[in-house]
Parts: structure tokens; C-alpha cells; sequence
């Protein structure tokens, strides 16, 4: 039976709730805190990004800037470590 379009919704599939949170934050523990803060930001744009309504959702520009921002924050990590 094929989906119809409509009826995926894939924070249905992937709602933060069903996230393990013991695996992710054991995890996270074991890396540097910049690390640990650029992919808690990463996850907060897809979890945005993936919002139902589309007005919910982050802009493109702003999904673009903000990944941007976490890139250079991780490079300037990776050059200290």
C-alpha cells in the first residue's frame, strides 16, 4: 500500500520524545563542550526544520547562516584540539 503525501509526517517518525537520552547524553559526555554545543545545534535546526506546519519552520536564510556559524565555530574547535 503506497503512502499518500499527506499522511507522512516525519516528526511523527522522529519526534525528540524518542530519542534515547541516555544514549545521547552518554555520548555527548565523552566529547568537548564546543563539539557537544555544535551538534545540539545541529539537532535543534533539523528538529525545526522537520516541524509540521510550515510556518513553524526555520527560513532557508536562516538554516543556511546558522549552519554556517556551527561550521566555523567547529573549525576554529578542530584547530585548537
Amino acid at each position: 500500500m503506497a503512502m499518500e503525501e499527506d499522511d507522512y509526517n516525519y516528526n511523527d517518525y522522529n519526534d525528540i520524545e524518542a530519542v534515547d537520552e541516555r544514549v545521547l547524553i552518554q555520548n555527548l559526555s565523552k566529547m568537548n563542550s564546543n563539539v557537544r554545543k555544535c551538534l545540539l545545534s545541529i539537532f535543534k535546526i533539523g528538529i525545526t526544520c522537520s516541524l509540521e506546519s510550515p510556518k513553524e519552520r526555520m527560513n532557508i536564510e536562516d538554516v543556511t547562516r546558522e549552519l554556517h556559524r556551527i561550521k566555523n565555530a567547529f573549525l576554529v574547535v578542530g584547530s585548537h584540539g
